[in-house]
């Protein structure tokens, strides 16, 4: 079974002068990864370096395409986009592994819009290759498997051309995919074009049913590539696809596999705050769903909101079920995905409605039950101490926007919470820092000191939460 193994982003690159790859290196390959990455510390560096001295094919294959290869580690201007770009390269490195495959980078780049490897089957049979990589959901709805995968199928089925097979190989970075989840995914599709839903796939990138039934037909393939070490590879066939995987194409690539994944090393924090990124934040459960903390204080009170004095996270809430009771706290609670929720309280009897970016107040210790109005919600919260003055508001941003400064009386934490994104946040004259959707940064900050939010695609949605405590008591964020 091909497989590429020790893919780890974070590290420090282990090359350099008087050691580590570089003693150990050929020539030729020192240089192509001084071409590629400079002197520099980055991520992708020692992974390369052992790639190339592992595979000389991989190696022919990057020197080959050396200017493309550096121009897109120049763009990656995050660990998300580093994680897609290390993840193309990964296939490459399979493909290249196998001799019976010629293989090129982005054939068609020249016609617009290209997959990203043609492969020569045996010197003759041509077919493509598109990857990509599942990246942390936007919208609740996308956490669910099939809703997940039909959004990706979509997003990629115009990168295939017409007239010879195609094989898409999703990595699941970090989540789990199964064939059923596939055939789940391709059943909705086809659900929502034969009811001619043209809205549906515009949304996802297609223009509209006619467009998918087009391009469906050359999906000859998917193999779902787990990076977990848990789930072995799935490889699914598309029994109606115009063009399918030549035998002896299927046998090798069902097997392919790329481990270790991880981003093994903290990203680099901002001097004004502390990053929170969605796979940092710590998982909980509860009855209707799931948890994840963002931002506690005391820090050593991370077991949760009954004995913490201040509280930030947020919950899935994919059931009815009832509140986790918190007597001498408050809670600020504001659904920031999916379609509301309704609030049955006791003690008073009371039902609120809360639409999406509303939010409530309430006493943590009241009977409550809540209820989904359509489909799974993500909620913020805010569960603080009594004395402790909490508000939370949604702000949506479509180009640079100050955020005011505050008056401090005592200790004052803000927290920004990336409901979609990407955007930049820069405080006074530090440097910006870049938050994808779900990631959050916490200020414990001089609060004279202004913050300003840029979206840097489409219009951004965060949560700013404030906290005031009563007396300061002289920490940071942590």
């Amino acid at each position: 079974a091909g497989r590429v193994g020790g893919l780890r982003l974070g590290s420090p690159p282990v090359y350099g002068p008087g050691g580590g790859w570089q003693a150990t290196m050929t020539k030729a390959n020192e240089e192509l990864v001084e071409y590629l990455f400079g002197q520099a510390h980055h991520a992708l560096a020692a992974w390369c370096a052992r790639c190339f001295e592992e595979s000389p094919r991989f190696a022919q294959f990057v020197a080959a395409n050396r200017s493309k290869v550096r121009k897109k580690i120049r763009v990656a201007g995050d660990l998300e986009a580093l994680r897609d770009l290390a993840c193309e390269l990964a296939v490459a490195y399979l493909l290249t592994q196998e001799r019976s495959f010629e293989i090129t980078y982005e054939p068609l780049a020249a016609q617009g819009s290209s997959p990203d490897f043609g492969v020569h089957y045996k010197g003759h049979t041509l077919w493509y290759v598109e990857v990509t990589r599942a990246r942390a959901p936007r919208t609740v709805e996308a956490m669910l498997p099939a809703a997940r995968l039909a959004a990706l199928l979509c997003g990629k089925l115009r990168q295939l051309p017409a007239g010879a097979p195609s094989l898409l190989t999703l990595i699941a970075d970090g989540f789990s995919f199964s064939a059923a989840d596939l055939d789940s995914a391709m059943r909705l599709l086809r659900q929502r074009a034969e009811a001619k839903d043209d809205a549906f796939f515009a949304f996802r990138g297609l223009d509209g049913t006619k467009a998918f039934d087009k391009q469906v037909a050359y999906l000859s393939a998917v193999l779902i590539v787990h990076t977990s070490s848990r789930e072995g590879p799935v490889f699914w066939q598309h029994g109606l696809a115009r063009y399918p995987l030549p035998v002896g194409v299927t046998k090798i690539v069902a097997h392919w596999e790329i481990k270790h994944m991880q981003a093994d090393a903290p990203l680099e924090q901002p001097t004004f705050g502390t990053h929170i990124a969605q796979a940092a934040q710590t998982p909980g459960s509860w009855p209707g769903g799931t948890t994840n903390a963002i931002y506690a204080y005391p820090p050593e009170t991370n077991s949760g909101p009954a004995t913490a004095q201040v509280w930030v996270g947020t919950a899935l809430i994919e059931r009815a079920a009832p509140y986790t009771h918190f007597a001498g706290r408050k809670r600020v609670h504001m659904p920031v995905r999916g379609n509301g929720i309704r609030l049955h309280f006791q003690d008073p009897a009371e039902t609120v409605a809360i639409d999406s970016f509303g939010q409530y107040q309430f006493a943590g210790d009241r009977p409550v039950q809540v209820e989904l109005i359509d489909g799974p919600v993500l909620a913020f919260n805010l569960i603080v101490q009594n004395e402790v003055q909490a508000e939370a508001q949604v702000l949506h941003i479509s180009h640079e926007q100050a955020v005011a400064p505050i008056e401090r009386i005592a200790m004052v934490v803000r927290a920004i919470y990336a409901i979609t994104g990407p955007l930049a946040v820069k405080v006074g004259g530090q440097q910006a820092i870049v938050l994808q959707p779900s990631d959050a940064l916490v200020l414990d900050m001089d609060a004279a000191q202004p913050i300003m939010l840029r979206p840097l695609a489409n219009p951004a949605a965060v949560v700013l939460a404030t906290l005031r405590f009563q007396a300061d008591p002289t920490v940071a964020a942590q």
